[in-house]
């Protein structure tokens, strides 16, 4: 697909204070654009038109390591639509364990009593060794739509035809229209070879069916102390660039396909910041996926 193919030309080096001089920790000019009212985005995201009129709603499909984001993401992106911090999917508060074990859809609500053109279908984390987090295959079935709502995982074997529940016949709908995979900038380095085989795999069966993918890449504040300070500094920052870059090399996903976004986690309550960013991240995704759709 013609988005695949597009890449960011990075700024030169230059720093924006002196303050900052001393590290060249960040660039005058920030390299990617983003619109930070965040009133505007919404109501665009509300209005949005699905071109293809046999998809009533987009699927987006969670995956990444345990640990990541999946379901803090999917609630973070519900957050920001309802203007309060919510929890609709179920979080861990441990990077040792996935806390999702069942394949489950998330419809988001548009604040006015109906839902968004778009479904998040969160899955169980990716893990090292064959006993540990879901199975590669199970992620495959749910790109084709072989996977019923609330299967529950089996590290050890996938769904297949044979078996009760499995989907033969997917709609249009019950496809997936666009990977997500979501990792934390904090620890994007540490990942397993493993883990990144298994990420490989699926990113690998999703380009042979077309399916757009992109990557979520959280806990961008812990990656960097000024977008600590001021979310607006994400794409000003050299070490939010470096740490995509990374991510790039190592999942083979190209930067434009990249979105840093802070999930909700400490807070009680919406920060217009915080949504924009995770919201900039959503349009892409609800437009890769459209393209796709068409299609079909």
């Amino acid at each position: 697909m013609a988005f695949w193919k597009s890449f960011q030309k990075f700024p030169q080096d230059k720093p924006n204070s002196k303050d900052d001089q001393a590290d060249g920790v960040m660039f005058d000019q920030p390299w990617r654009n983003i619109n930070w009212i965040k009133s505007e985005i919404v109501e665009e995201l509300k209005e949005f038109a699905l071109c293809n009129p046999e998809v009533k709603q987009l699927r987006f499909l969670m995956a990444g390591p345990i640990g990541g984001g999946k379901s803090s993401f999917v609630n973070s992106v519900n957050s920001a639509f309802q203007n309060r911090v919510t929890n609709i999917a179920i979080m861990s508060t441990t990077t040792n364990t996935s806390c999702t074990t069942v394949y489950k859809n998330y419809k988001i609500k548009n604040g006015t009593g109906g839902t968004l053109s778009f479904i998040f279908t969160d899955t169980m984390g990716l893990e090292d060794g064959q006993e540990h987090g879901a199975h590669p295959g199970d992620l495959n079935n749910a790109l084709h739509g072989n996977l019923p709502e609330c299967y529950k995982f089996n590290p050890l074997r996938c769904l297949t035809s044979q078996d009760i529940g499995y989907i033969s016949k997917p709609s249009l709908e019950e496809k997936t229209h666009c990977l997500i995979c979501v990792v934390s900038g904090n620890s994007i380095s540490q990942m397993s070879n493993e883990v990144i085989s298994k990420l490989k795999q699926v990113f690998k069966e999703a380009t042979e069916i077309g399916i757009p993918q992109v990557v979520i890449m959280t806990t961008i504040d812990q990656v960097c102390p000024l977008v600590k300070k001021d979310l607006q500094n994400v794409y000003k920052s050299k070490k939010i660039r470096e740490k995509m870059a990374v991510c790039s090399d190592t999942l083979s996903i190209p930067m434009t396909c990249i979105f840093p976004v802070k999930n909700y986690h400490e807070e009680t309550e919406t920060n217009d910041d915080i949504d924009v960013l995770l919201l900039s991240a959503l349009k892409q995704i609800i437009h890769f996926a459209n393209d796709f759709t068409e299609e079909l």
